[in-house]
């Protein structure tokens, strides 16, 4: 969502977001827990402060303000056994923070719903164990980037449960596959996954240059970001010319995957227009 220019109204849009109190205000919402029981500071010694009028706005300039923190984001999982049970099926894992605004207020909240419209259920990593949580999700705009060697049926089991939960039932656009993902999918038979109609019409498919099972150990929350891999244009071309017979995806990148432990107000996809 661009802020219109031109107008009274994206002046006025551009002039908050530049200003001191914007920037307060997201550093303070990205500083609060995606879940309550996390929550360890006050709200009283983290409020924002400097324009104190946001609540007379007109609600149309408020809500093109909310909107503006309405980005595309790459929300990294891994599946994870429980080290005191082998036998357990693994768990979808995620240490990739919900977005800030869903916290800000009720007004925000409501907006960022209609936006974020998958409630998915994972886990959270703790040291030595990991706690149930719920992960805010766009199908339309997040890119979910898969890390370490996911097999055929826990993939399309995650890719059949986004597609229920959308209430589009469009389901994933945007996908990410980890080198170990990758190796572990794309030998046949199992490239059979690509040809199903769940697959098919990918917007954008990328290979991530991330070879561990894991995100680090010390990424505990925070948001993860992709970046450009150099030198990679022409495996690139190989590669999507061995998969457009079998999928029907829209772009196709090689990227590099970034965890960044401080939460930050903006870390965009690329667009692949730009790379």
């Amino acid at each position: 969502m661009g802020v219109p220019q031109g107008t009274q109204a994206g002046q006025v849009i551009s002039t908050l977001i530049g200003s001191k109190w914007w920037k307060s205000i997201t550093n303070f919402w990205i500083g609060r827990k995606d879940m309550a029981s996390e929550s360890s500071a006050s709200q009283s010694q983290l409020s924002p402060a400097g324009f104190t009028f946001f609540s007379s706005l007109p609600p149309e300039l408020r809500f093109k303000i909310w909107g503006e923190t309405f980005h595309p984001r790459v929300v990294a999982v891994h599946s994870q056994r429980d080290a005191n049970d082998i036998c357990a099926q693994p768990r979808w894992v995620s240490n990739s923070d919900n977005p800030a605004v869903l916290f800000a207020c009720s007004e925000s909240r409501a907006l960022a719903l209609e936006h974020f419209t998958v409630l998915l259920p994972v886990f959270k990593s703790k040291p030595g164990t990991v706690i149930p949580r719920y992960l805010y999700f766009s199908p339309g705009s997040d890119l979910l980037a898969f890390i370490g060697e996911v097999d055929y049926v826990r993939l399309s089991d995650i890719f059949r449960t986004i597609q229920q939960l959308d209430p589009a039932h469009r389901g994933l656009r945007r996908v990410g596959l980890s080198l170990g993902c990758w190796v572990h999918n794309f030998t046949s038979p199992t490239l059979k996954i690509w040809e199903d109609a769940l697959f098919a019409e990918l917007e954008d498919l990328v290979l991530i240059m991330y070879d561990e099972q894991r995100p680090p150990a010390d990424f505990r929350r925070g948001e993860a970001g992709l970046e450009p891999a150099r030198g990679m244009d022409s495996l690139a071309r190989i590669l999507e010319t061995y998969l457009r017979p079998i999928s029907n995806f829209g772009n196709f990148r090689i990227m590099n995957l970034a965890f960044h432990r401080s939460p930050a107000l903006l870390h965009n996809i690329p667009s692949a227009v730009a790379s």
